[in-house]
């Protein structure tokens, strides 16, 4: 399944379910809030554009919060399998003292050509309500010699085009 289309598998938009916190104990750091969307509690982590000739990664430092007065154990969840295959997380889970925070390191590995895209649901293990979607973007291209061998741009009337090799009038 594609990175694109996980967004409709996500629980639709709407208020925070009755008798759940508004903001839950479990919080992110370091992430971007999504446009407002600070009640469903889903933020981003855009990774930019990677060159894969110049780099073969990208790192980026998300930290999980505990906000609650009593002691959170918690998971981070990858939506999809293929991004397994693109996507290093340097925790999945862990637990956390009351007001402490841990660091996770999200490596994202530039090895093919193209636009990654995956959801992690950091959950709170104590409370099933207590979930905060990040959604994980990079785009991976290439520059100089291996992009030209890839995508190569023909000029008609210039060596090496098709269609007769000379300019029309």
């Amino acid at each position: 399944v594609a990175g694109a289309a996980l967004g409709s598998s996500l629980p639709p938009a709407g208020p925070v379910a009755s008798g759940a916190p508004p903001l839950g104990r479990l919080g992110v750091r370091h992430c971007t809030l999504a446009e407002d969307e600070e009640e469903l509690r889903r933020f981003e982590v855009n990774l930019g554009y990677v060159d894969s000739a110049q780099q073969t990664s990208k790192e980026h430092e998300m930290t999980i919060v505990n906000h609650g007065q009593g002691g959170l154990r918690w998971a981070i969840d990858l939506t999809d399998g293929i991004a397994a295959q693109w996507l290093d997380l340097g925790a999945r889970g862990g637990e956390l003292a009351p007001g402490a925070e841990q660091a996770v390191r999200i490596t994202a590995l530039a090895r093919d050509l193209a636009v990654r895209d995956t959801f992690l649901l950091v959950r709170n293990l104590d409370d099933v309500r207590d979930i905060v979607v990040v959604r994980v973007r990079m785009q991976v291209g290439a520059e100089g010699s291996r992009a030209s061998a890839i995508f190569a741009v023909r000029v008609e009337g210039q060596p090496g085009a098709r269609g007769g090799g000379r300019a029309r009038a």
